[in-house]
């Protein structure tokens, strides 16, 4: 029991960047985990992004999960860091929500906006997807979302997309984001 509560100690040492004291109190071992300090929450974001871009999305999201006190700015990577792991893992539903989230906080996130459009396209829910695109658009200049709109304005030239109020509103926002040709 002892050897396999000191494997879980050293992992959470190392999964989490926690500081992990024991203490001794009337003979009986106690353990502290320390509070997270802003740095090591930033390395926590850090850790998980290298675990991301070598394709290990499980374990980024076991870190993401646990960093908690982030300044309103690196929660919003964090958030964006989750999505972006749970549609690799093909969770496309939780992605959809975590994204919601994000751009409830930032509805100027594209990227986050793009990940919950390709999320729908994942769950085969292409009017959600359209109408993901719309939403943000409609308020939002299009960066990311430009090849998407090129791509769409392919779509309804080859027939793919046939329903006349949805042509339209793509044709107006490919001409205010300058993509018509």
């Amino acid at each position: 029991m002892k050897k396999f509560f000191r494997t879980e100690i050293n992992k959470n040492r190392f999964t989490f960047g926690c500081e992990i004291e024991p203490l001794w109190v009337n003979e009986k071992r106690y353990f502290k985990i320390g509070e997270n300090k802003l740095s090591d929450m930033t390395d926590g974001l850090q850790k998980a992004k290298d675990l991301m871009d070598d394709g290990h999305y499980f374990p980024a999201v076991e870190i993401l999960q646990n960093i908690r006190g982030l300044s309103a700015k690196s929660e919003h990577y964090r958030l964006l860091f989750m999505s972006y792991c749970w549609y690799n893992l093909g969770e496309y539903q939780w992605t959809v929500n975590i994204a919601d989230d994000l751009l409830q906080k930032d509805r100027h996130n594209e990227l986050a906006s793009q990940i919950k459009y390709l999320s729908y396209c994942g769950l085969k829910d292409f009017d959600k997807s359209l109408q993901e695109i719309i939403r943000f658009l409609s308020f939002n200049e299009a960066d990311v979302y430009k090849i998407t709109l090129e791509e769409l304005l392919a779509d309804i030239k080859n027939g793919f997309i046939n329903e006349q109020a949805v042509i339209a509103k793509i044709k107006e926002l490919a001409l205010k984001n300058n993509c018509l040709k």
